[in-house]
């Protein structure tokens, strides 16, 4: 759409230079170019309306069927989860039966102490009934010789008491480190599993993306004349609609409707305070320009600013 802009005559009250405008009479000064621009910047607010309808009209008549980024995205997530499920569920199996052969070895460790300690007690038990027999045969039974043998027996027992049970931590704890260690390496495991995951993921969900564009670009560059012959005639329809709806109703249609209503507000607030022959002059300058802009509005228009 294009405006022609009229030179200004200079007689004319609307523009000023710096000078005579710090003198002017505000309600001779009529900004008349500025006005229509404004009316332009408005007027195209309703035919980009138009073809955004005219365009989402096209692209819906020849959308291609292609997976969405959330479809793709699924898509390889479900492959991804097959490997990866396997990967974790082996590792997972594979820990359990170590875990469960470790606490089986605790647990037979525990009953071999219980069995070690009772053994050590009877051969100390036996042991001091040897040499209380022995004593006994000497006729040392009740002398300083017999307690002193029962002390060593005993001593011995708790010193040979304290190093099973030493033996038997240093096995149960060297069974605990590596229950730990196994630990250890299983949350490593799965966390190296995630990074991997997440890497693979991202790459081949990349990778279906660009497949997925390439068709799509194909298909639409082979449909491009087909689109644009249905864009064109989507705003040939709206126009001739408008055209028809005017025609019949004396009115525009909603959004044109919105739209002129909304350039006629403006003018009307451009020139409110303005003296009556400041608004004459600007009717009369621009009057094919107000038409335009105005359409069926325009005599209502001249009546309520006059």
């Amino acid at each position: 759409m294009i405006i022609g802009n009229r030179r200004q005559d200079f007689d004319e009250p609307l523009i000023f230079d710096d000078k005579l405008r710090k003198n002017a009479d505000p309600t001779s000064t009529i900004l008349g170019d500025v006005i229509i621009k404004d009316l332009g910047e408005i007027t195209q607010k309703y035919t980009d309306q138009v073809v955004a309808k005219a365009n989402a009209y096209a692209d819906e008549q020849i959308k291609g069927d292609f997976e969405s980024d959330e479809d793709l995205l699924d898509r390889a997530k479900s492959s991804l989860d097959e490997i990866y499920g396997s990967k974790r569920e082996e590792l997972a199996d594979k820990t359990k039966k170590s875990l469960v052969e470790y606490g089986e070895s605790k647990s037979g460790y525990a009953s071999e102490r219980e069995k070690d300690r009772a053994a050590l007690k009877a051969r100390y038990a036996s042991a001091w009934e040897d040499q209380k027999d022995d004593i006994a045969r000497k006729g040392l039974s009740h002398s300083s010789i017999a307690d002193l043998q029962g002390e060593r027996l005993t001593s011995d027992y708790r010193a040979a008491s304290r190093e099973l049970d030493a033996s038997y931590d240093r096995r149960v704890q060297a069974i605990d480190e590596k229950i730990e260690k196994l630990n250890r390496a299983y949350e490593d495991a799965m966390r190296g599993y995630e990074i991997s995951y997440a890497i693979e993921l991202e790459d081949k969900v990349k990778k279906l993306k660009s497949q997925r564009d390439k068709l799509a670009d194909k298909y639409y560059k082979e449909r491009q004349t087909e689109r644009d012959a249905i864009y064109e005639k989507a705003l040939l329809r709206e126009t001739s609609d408008d055209q028809v709806y005017e025609k019949t109703y004396g009115d525009y249609r909603e959004d044109k409707k919105a739209n002129v209503q909304e350039r006629y507000d403006y003018l009307v607030n451009a020139l409110k305070g303005k003296n009556s022959t400041a608004v004459a002059k600007f009717l009369k300058d621009y009057q094919s320009d107000l038409k335009h802009y105005l359409g069926l509005y325009y005599d209502r228009f001249v009546e309520e600013v006059s």
